[in-house]
């Protein structure tokens, strides 16, 4: 009886316009933020297109709140999920604005600018990190030996690389 009722052409031209006024809405970010966090709650990234409107969603929440981390972390997460590298570095560069003194965020940015053959940037982003904070990091010392390649200082570049192994 429920399906009867909702395939009656004036209940179903009612859910179809109302769908249409949600699909609008997510795509403004206009959603109210009590309805944008359920929606979000309700999405599965691991499927396409809600991984797709995952990151848009993000993306809307950073215009909003960029000074939030935890909103650039989690598009950063979403773009690395979806094989984005770019997008992935802009939010990596983002929650770096938001939270300057965040080591680990550093990192990760100065390995995806490995991953892009931007060695030149990695290199910057290290000299600002407080190494006793991520000397465990293996990645550190793979961003190590990459620089120290770039550097064309082969015996840094195997030591780091090896130290990047050990971790």
């Amino acid at each position: 009886q429920i399906a009867a009722f909702f395939e009656r052409p004036e209940h179903a031209a009612f859910l179809q316009r109302a769908r249409q006024g949600l699909e609008d809405d997510r795509a403004a970010g206009s959603l109210p933020w009590y309805v944008a966090d359920k929606d979000l709650s309700m999405l599965d990234p691991s499927e396409g297109q809600d991984l797709t409107l995952t990151i848009s969603a993000f993306r809307t929440r950073v215009r909003f709140e960029p000074s939030w981390l935890g909103y650039w972390t989690s598009l950063a997460n979403n773009c690395e999920r979806a094989g984005d590298l770019p997008c992935m570095v802009e939010a990596l560069e983002g929650a770096v604005s938001a939270s300057s003194m965040d080591s680990a965020t550093r990192l990760r940015l100065a390995y995806a600018h490995v991953l892009q053959d931007e060695v030149a940037k990695t290199a910057q982003l290290l000299a600002a990190i407080d190494g006793e904070k991520v000397r465990y990091e293996a990645d550190y010392h793979f961003c190590l030996g990459a620089v120290a390649e770039w550097k064309q200082d082969e015996a840094a570049a195997v030591r780091e690389y090896e130290h990047a192994i050990a971790r």
